[in-house]
């Protein structure tokens, strides 16, 4: 069952779609998927950071992370990215599983075929997301 967003969570998302917009969009390659604090915050917390499309249950995300024109293959600024758009089109919700509250996650390609998903639960995503944005 998906649950609206109070308030609190529907101006933290603007906060990132206003950050992802003036800092993160520009700086491409600057990014670390890999720095030590996020593996070590995802290892403690049971989270699957880069799944694939056939993953299932909780705490994962799958997405596309290709590396387009340029030399490197930037994952964390991939990750933001859909996060942006799931946030941007309306793809972004709450919902609940055995009393415990989670966001799910979708993201599309123009052509409509998903190329994320992600379900985490809510007292994590933002300390997640807080640690991509400061990999840089």
């Amino acid at each position: 069952m998906s649950h609206k967003l109070n308030k609190v969570e529907k101006e933290k998302c603007i906060d990132f779609l206003f950050l992802y917009g003036d800092v993160i969009e520009n700086h491409y390659g600057s990014y670390d998927w890999d720095n030590k604090l996020l593996v070590q915050f995802c290892k403690q917390n049971n989270i699957t950071r880069k799944g694939n499309v056939n993953s299932s249950g909780f705490d994962y995300f799958w997405f596309e992370a290709k590396k387009g024109n340029h030399n490197i293959n930037d994952i964390a600024h991939h990750f933001l990215r859909h996060i942006r758009n799931a946030i941007a089109h309306s793809n972004f919700f709450k919902v609940s599983n055995n009393g415990k509250q989670y966001y799910e996650l979708k993201d599309y390609n123009l052509k409509r075929r998903q190329t994320m998903y992600g379900i985490i639960q809510v007292d994590l995503f933002w300390q997640m997301l807080n640690h991509v944005t400061n990999s840089r």
